[in-house]
């Protein structure tokens, strides 16, 4: 019975910290919601991403910036 209420208290734990993952999640996607052109470059440079994909955006911007010059 011990166990099973360790296991239970456990589980609730966990919920909440879910819970209040989720609720940060939620402010996220309200940034992500506001991006435009303007600060869709800065939000790329400073996303969190594995490293293959941050060198794909450091291309891309690099190729971006440089096409974007005359």
């Amino acid at each position: 019975m011990n166990q099973t209420n360790k296991l239970v208290n456990k589980i609730k734990d966990l919920e909440i910290e879910s819970s209040n993952k989720d609720k940060s999640d939620d402010n996220s996607q309200t940034t992500i919601s506001n991006l435009t052109e303007d600060n869709l470059d800065e939000y790329l440079a400073n996303v969190e991403t594995d490293e293959h994909s941050k060198e794909l955006l450091q291309k891309y911007l690099a190729k971006k910036t440089n096409n974007k010059k005359p």
